[in-house]
């Protein structure tokens, strides 16, 4: 099973509904990968769900469906929780790093952005590939029609 940690920012777009990031979300919904999160992730995901322009447009349901469905997948092994325990600073935004060490610290196989100036520009790091959300979806659907 595929093994990815996806950046904030594509999370919180996917919960806005995004064209192209909603199915990310409904891709982990449908247990096509497993979700790789730290506590930190986690936190950034929320504080940024109740940011008062996201909230607009958002309610305190979905921010809270999106709460439990972590703790469901989490029991049925669709959501790992982290905690890494090596620092990392290889982005050129350490706010980044985080990603990188969750990846790391399962040996994930992608790191999913939309970050073009930090992340992506990485490429790749160690053997975790950085691609961005329409790559990787594009990945989950060739596994898919195996």
């Amino acid at each position: 099973m595929v093994k990815a940690v996806v950046d904030t920012n594509l999370f919180v777009r996917a919960m806005l509904k995004g064209k192209i990031t909603a199915p990310l979300l409904e891709a982990w919904r449908d247990n096509k990968f497993i979700l790789v999160l730290s506590e930190p992730i986690i936190e950034e995901i929320f504080e940024v769900l109740y940011r008062p322009r996201i909230k607009k447009a958002i309610t305190d349901d979905e921010i809270e469906e999106l709460r439990n469905l972590i703790e469901e997948k989490r029991r049925m092994g669709y959501a790992l929780l982290v905690d890494p325990r090596q620092k990392l600073q290889v982005s050129k935004d350490p706010d980044d790093d985080m990603f990188l060490e969750c990846a790391v610290e399962v040996k994930a196989d992608y790191v999913v952005t939309g970050d073009k100036e930090d992340l992506l520009s990485l490429q790749k790091y160690e053997d975790i590939e950085i691609i961005s959300v329409t790559r990787f979806l594009r990945i989950l659907k060739a596994k898919e029609e195996k």
